[in-house]
């Protein structure tokens, strides 16, 4: 199947793992033919030169598929308008994996519409979601994770009795307008039981401190447990008022916040999943502590993870679970097996090829 796979990469974007091995399994894949065009190269605030072999391509080749990845359109569109223009005329099955489902929708939508997209998917899982979707597009839309891991990068390298970090926790903080702060709540009361605990704790929610690349594989592997939450928000739309006005809003309290737009506000639609870290931490043998919530069909609580209350009620029960070595085992081995037959970026592309060969 021919195809020309469109995305952005530079040092900008390389903690962001997913983002990279979804151009690398296109790379190494046997199902697509492919071309590469790297946006980096025809986005004139790095005012580099555009990368003519590239440009020829998208004019002139011919393509059963066109394949627009997360990267291209997250926090903002980084497809110039005449790439876009030439996109949208060309002959050639189009499949675009939005991002960053919160913010900008209105715009993803447009740009879903004006390239004449034939297979729009989303990051969630969530049937409300995915109606919303396909309600509101003139297009297939299908749910494929955005998570997974790369076996020959996430891979179980020390034993669990030989790491060195009991408790491993990096993220960070939610913006207001997801209407909760989960993140920072679990940093901080991590942050306060780890004064009173033997255990040693490596935690942060500061940007500084993200890993990237080898650097986030190895810390997985230094850590017996890692401590993680779902991620995105429960108030899912395709426009941008609520987000817009938090964003108006001069208070930066939380709570005042809060009790301003989301108390009293209905959770019609809600949009949170399950992060690739969490899988990675799977891939790697590392124990998983999750916060109480929605992680789809496929983890369950005291199978596959140890379950953490929102109200923290029983932090200090679940860190103690770490003693219990069999049951560590258990769990970690059963998230190990459900990551490897289940989220490798080869199951997704797997998963990707098969529903656009029922479509075309």
């Amino acid at each position: 199947m021919k195809t020309l796979v469109i995305y952005f990469k530079n040092d900008d974007n390389a903690a962001l793992s997913y983002q990279h091995a979804w151009v690398k399994v296109f790379k190494k894949n046997i199902l697509f033919n492919c071309n590469f065009l790297n946006l980096k190269n025809f986005f004139p605030f790095y005012r580099t030169k555009p990368n003519i072999t590239q440009l020829k391509n998208l004019l002139f080749e011919k393509y059963d598929c066109i394949i627009i990845l997360h990267s291209a359109f997250s926090n903002a569109c980084l497809i110039p308008a005449y790439i876009q223009k030439i996109i949208r005329h060309k002959k050639a099955f189009k499949i675009f994996f939005v991002g960053n489902e919160f913010k900008h929708m209105p715009e993803k939508i447009k740009f879903t519409n004006y390239i004449r997209t034939n297979l729009f998917i989303t990051m969630s899982h969530k049937d409300d979601v995915l109606n919303l979707y396909k309600n509101h597009l003139k297009t297939n839309v299908v749910y494929i994770p955005s998570g997974g891991f790369d076996k020959e990068i996430f891979y179980p390298k020390i034993k669990y009795d030989e790491r060195t970090i009991d408790i491993g926790f990096r993220s960070t903080s939610e913006p207001f307008y997801f209407g909760h702060q989960d993140t920072s709540k679990l940093f901080f009361e991590l942050e306060n039981f780890s004064y009173k605990s033997k255990k040693k704790f490596d935690i942060s929610i500061s940007y500084k401190d993200r890993f990237a690349g080898n650097n986030w594989v190895n810390f997985l592997n230094n850590c017996k447990c890692l401590v993680s939450s779902n991620r995105y928000f429960d108030y899912f739309s395709l426009n941008d008022d609520l987000r817009n006005e938090v964003n108006k809003f001069t208070q930066f309290d939380f709570n005042k916040i809060y009790n301003k737009f989301f108390k009293n506000r209905k959770k019609e639609c809600e949009a949170r999943w399950l992060t690739g870290k969490t899988i990675e931490a799977a891939a790697c043998k590392t124990s998983l502590i999750l916060l109480e919530g929605d992680y789809g069909n496929d983890f369950v609580p005291n199978k596959h993870y140890i379950n953490l209350n929102k109200d923290f009620s029983n932090l200090e029960e679940s860190i103690d679970k770490l003693n219990d070595i069999s049951f560590i085992k258990e769990i970690t081995n059963n998230a190990y097996k459900l990551v490897t037959e289940n989220y490798t970026y080869d199951n997704h592309l797997y998963k990707l090829y098969k529903t656009i060969k029922k479509l075309i």
